[in-house]
C-alpha cells in the first residue's frame, strides 16, 4: 500500500510519538517496499512551525529534512502542477487549509492513502474522495 504522511504524522513518526499500531505497521510495510511518501508541502509546513516556535527540531530545519528524507524507504515528492491545480477542485467538502488540499491532491496523484489524524481529511476519506489511514 502506498502511503503519504500528513505533516503531523511525519513529525510524530520521527519523534517516536504514540501512533495507532495499525498505522505504524502500514508505515513500516510501505517503507520496506519504498512506497512511503512525504510531500514537499509537509516540509514547508514543518519549516513554518519551527519558524513560529511551535515545533522544535535538533540542528537546523534543513538538516532535519535532509536526515528524515534520507531514511530508507522514504521518498520526498514535489508538489506537481497537476496536484496544485487539482487541489482547488476536490470533490466534497473542501478543506480550508490549502496545504491539506495540496496533500489530498498529491495522495490522489500518487494513488496513496494519507496517514493522518486530521478530521476533515478523514471525513473526506469516509465520503470516498481519498484513502486515509487514521494514526
Amino acid at each position: 500500500m502506498r502511503l503519504l504522511l500528513d505533516t503531523h504524522a511525519m513529525i510524530w513518526l520521527d519523534a517516536g510519538e504514540p501512533m495507532n499500531r495499525e498505522a505504524l505497521d502500514l508505515i513500516d510495510a510501505a517503507g520496506r517496499s519504498s512506497e512511503l511518501f512525504v510531500s514537499a508541502i509537509s516540509f514547508w509546513e514543518l519549516a513554518q512551525l519551527v519558524a513560529r516556535g511551535r515545533v522544535r527540531v535538533q540542528d537546523s530545519i534543513e538538516v532535519w529534512i535532509e536526515r528524515f528524507s534520507a531514511q530508507p524507504g522514504i521518498t520526498a515528492v514535489p508538489l506537481t502542477p497537476a496536484a496544485a491545480v487539482r487541489s482547488v477542485s476536490l470533490p466534497g467538502l473542501l478543506h480550508r487549509d490549502p496545504a491539506d488540499r495540496f496533500l489530498i491532491a498529491t495522495a490522489l496523484e500518487l494513488d496513496a492513502a494519507i496517514v493522518t489524524r486530521d478530521q476533515v481529511i478523514l471525513a473526506h476519506a469516509q465520503a470516498g474522495h481519498v484513502d486515509a489511514i487514521p494514526c
